[in-house]
């Protein structure tokens, strides 16, 4: 039973003789919530209002009300609205950014994830019906902990996304959704390729063939099988239609059932917003991290340098947002002979130039980190030394997002994967995540 939810179909303003209301169709826990079973049988839809032109809804209740065991919950813009604009301890900045975000589009994938992340399920398009695969109760076993839709190309088409509660493909679906929405902000428009910028990630967890229909991680490791994310991803156009088949409606039938658009005035408040966006570097905490200034032990033991971090005051300067401040991680600050000539290359004259040993990264990551809730979690898979020089980069660049997808996948190249991710980003300059 899904409480705290309102209805507003006898309030609403477009009721007429050609609206009909949509309403819930709610089962037992026992039926949707099954034991041994990962994805709730719980079908989510996302409405501007709960009251609809009738021809599309008597399509839809006809198909959707006959999908076996299965709880249909429908959330209007008044519902959506008030749950996006609750606290949400795993991803702190989504209130905000939810308001600012001006595609609708991109809207409604924001609030699908979200959905999916807290409650688990399986999140629809309105404008689509299910297949008879979807309807036999094929499509999704108890085993699996994601199911996606794909095209012709394997990339994920979000009209269709089925997955347990907190599932790390969210979390970085959701993160990535987050800052390449507000990249070019204002004004920002979701495309096909905009979509698959952070969808795209989703098929990145997969290391399965391509096994004709689907394409799947379980795999067989040394004769064992290995599940790895449980994730399987269905090419749906190669199945004419088993899966979902869309519904022909008018673009402005189309426009009502999604979520209304900001007005003016909201985009110029967001905008001011994130004009305003503060950039300021805490250098004093920064400077005490990494000991300038303190009494240091600058012994080495023999044929070992000791390179200590300095301080530039004109790397900080106003109207610049990427400070002039190289970071260098290392277990010490004692370098052999043959290390010692790079990490002079890197010392700018106008740059400070920051060595972050063992106890300066640990100081960094024990901290609090309201922006990045799950990193403690996280640092409990990192193994290597590489792995925690990794963390504390992303720390720096406000990235780990993408390092918690690094250390889920547990592939081997985890280093050369994360250092590509990051001079990635970095070149995108998405630093405000």
């Amino acid at each position: 039973m899904v409480s705290g939810r309102s209805s507003s179909v006898n309030n609403d303003p477009r009721a007429s003789e050609k609206c009909t209301g949509m309403s819930d169709k709610v089962l037992a826990q026992t039926t949707t919530h099954i034991v041994g079973r990962s994805i709730p049988k719980v079908v989510r839809f996302i409405l501007q209002s709960k009251c609809i032109p009738e021809e599309v809804a008597e399509t839809h209740n006809q198909n959707w009300k006959q999908a076996k065991n299965h709880t249909i919950i429908y959330y209007d813009q008044e519902y959506v609205d008030e749950y996006m604009s609750q606290e949400h301890k795993d991803f702190p900045a989504a209130a905000s950014k939810y308001k600012c975000i001006t595609d609708n589009v991109a809207r409604m994938d924001l609030v699908k994830l979200m959905l999916l992340w807290d409650k688990g399920g399986i999140a629809v398009d309105f404008g689509n019906i299910p297949g008879p695969a979807f309807k036999n109760g094929d499509i999704i076993i108890d085993a699996d902990e994601c199911i996606f839709e794909v095209d012709a190309e394997w990339a994920t088409n979000p009209r269709f996304l089925a997955c347990r509660p907190r599932h790390a493909a969210l979390y970085v679906a959701i993160t990535k959704l987050l800052a390449v929405a507000l990249i070019d902000f204002p004004g920002f428009t979701i495309s096909i390729e905009g979509r698959r910028s952070y969808f795209g990630y989703i098929s990145e967890f997969m290391t399965g063939a391509d096994h004709g229909n689907i394409k799947t991680i379980r795999v067989q490791q040394n004769g064992q099988q290995f599940d790895g994310h449980k994730i399987v991803q269905i090419n749906t156009n190669r199945t004419n239609g088993e899966l979902l088949t869309s519904l022909v409606v008018s673009k402005e039938t189309m426009r009502d059932l999604k979520l209304r658009e900001l007005s003016k005035l909201e985009q110029d408040q967001c905008k001011v917003k994130m004009i305003n966006n503060s950039f300021e570097v805490d250098i004093d905490s920064l400077l005490e991290l990494v000991g300038v200034g303190a009494k240091e032990n600058t012994t080495c033991p023999e044929d070992l340098t000791y390179i200590g971090s300095r301080y530039n005051d004109g790397s900080i300067l106003k109207g610049r947002k990427i400070p002039k401040i190289v970071h260098k991680t290392a277990k010490s600050k004692c370098f052999a002979d043959l290390y010692v000539p790079a990490m002079h290359t890197w010392m700018f004259e106008d740059h400070s130039f920051f060595v972050h040993d063992d106890e300066a990264v640990n100081k960094l990551l024990n901290r609090e980190w309201p922006e990045f809730p799950l990193l403690q979690q996280a640092r409990s898979c990192i193994a290597t030394g590489a792995g925690m020089a990794g963390a504390y980069v992303y720390s720096e660049c406000r990235l780990v997002a993408h390092l918690i997808y690094e250390l889920t996948t547990g592939d081997s190249s985890f280093l050369t994967r994360i250092r590509s991710r990051v001079r990635f980003e970095l070149r995108n300059y998405i630093l405000d995540v």
